[in-house]
C-alpha cells in the first residue's frame, strides 16, 4: 500500500472517531478543563513526536496519545483545584452570612437552635 493511501486511510479514520464525539445539541456547553487539556495536548504531543520521529506517523500517533492523556491528567487537576477554591468561597460567604454584628459571635443558621433562645454556657 502506498504512503498516500495509509495517510488518507489514517486522515479518514481520525475524522471518523472525531466526529463520532461532537455534540449536536444547539447550545454547546462549555469544554472542561480536563477536554481542554487533552485536545492541547494531543496536538502538541502529535506536532512533537512527528518532527522528532523519523517514522512521522507512528512519532504522531504515539506523540498524540501521550499527549493527550499528560494534557487530560494536568486539566483534571485544575478542575480539582477550581472545585476546591469555590468551595472554599460558598464557605466564606456562609460564614460573611452568619457574622452576628450585634453580638459579635457567628451564628450557625444551620443548627437546629437557629432562632430560639437558649443559653449555651452550661
Amino acid at each position: 500500500m502506498g504512503a498516500n493511501k495509509r495517510y488518507g486511510l489514517t486522515v479518514g479514520a481520525l475524522l471518523v472517531l472525531l466526529a463520532g464525539c461532537s455534540d449536536t445539541s444547539w447550545n454547546p456547553r462549555e469544554w472542561e478543563q480536563t477536554e481542554k487539556g487533552a485536545a492541547i495536548g494531543g496536538v502538541g504531543g502529535a506536532a512533537l513526536g512527528a518532527a522528532a520521529s523519523e517514522n512521522r506517523a507512528t512519532g504522531a500517533l504515539v506523540g498524540g496519545a501521550a499527549g493527550a492523556a499528560a494534557g487530560g491528567l494536568i486539566g483534571r487537576e485544575l478542575e480539582q483545584r477550581d472545585e476546591e477554591v469555590e468551595e472554599l468561597r460558598r464557605d466564606r460567604a456562609r460564614m460573611r452570612d452568619d457574622w452576628d454584628e450585634n453580638d459579635g459571635v457567628y451564628r450557625d443558621r444551620d443548627s437546629e437552635y437557629y432562632g430560639r433562645e437558649h443559653d449555651d454556657r452550661y
